[in-house]
């Protein structure tokens, strides 16, 4: 049986600001790309420090990988999906690399994404669960 870890990563991070309110990124593709380069620099490295107790439990792969995504949300309003795994998946897939848990996000070692059907949970926090299975 190979590795296997899974992450459970939030759908936004608040930019703490000096002056003014802090600042909701939400890790979707519509915010994604209206961010200006700090603000989504920053967002990656706040995403980071917030999945770091993750990363430090998580596994070191050095087979080739598949990688679920399942969207938990808390309202019935329709999502695409797509929008929130294109960022999420960017910024963790970085973080493993930089955290050395495994040697590159490159398609030798990611070789499928799986992206499974939305579940609704009412009174529940956004989040996404993303599974990494090593591939025999």
């Amino acid at each position: 049986m190979g590795k296997i870890f899974c992450f459970k990563s939030p759908t936004l991070v608040m930019l703490p600001r000096k002056t003014k309110k802090d600042k909701t990124v939400y890790l979707n593709l519509n915010c994604y790309r209206n961010l200006s380069w700090s603000d989504n620099n920053n967002s990656k490295k706040l995403y980071k420090k917030i999945m770091q107790e993750q990363l430090d439990r998580c596994p070191t792969f050095s087979r080739p990988v598949t990688i679920k995504f399942k969207l938990i949300k808390n309202s019935k309003r329709k999502t695409d999906k797509h929008n929130f795994y294109s960022v999420i998946a960017k910024y963790l897939y970085d973080a493993l690399t930089e955290n050395g848990n495994w040697i590159d996000d490159n398609d030798d070692i990611i070789k499928t994404e799986i992206i499974e059907e939305t579940e609704y949970k009412k009174g529940k926090e956004n989040l996404v669960l993303i599974t990494i299975s090593e591939i025999y």
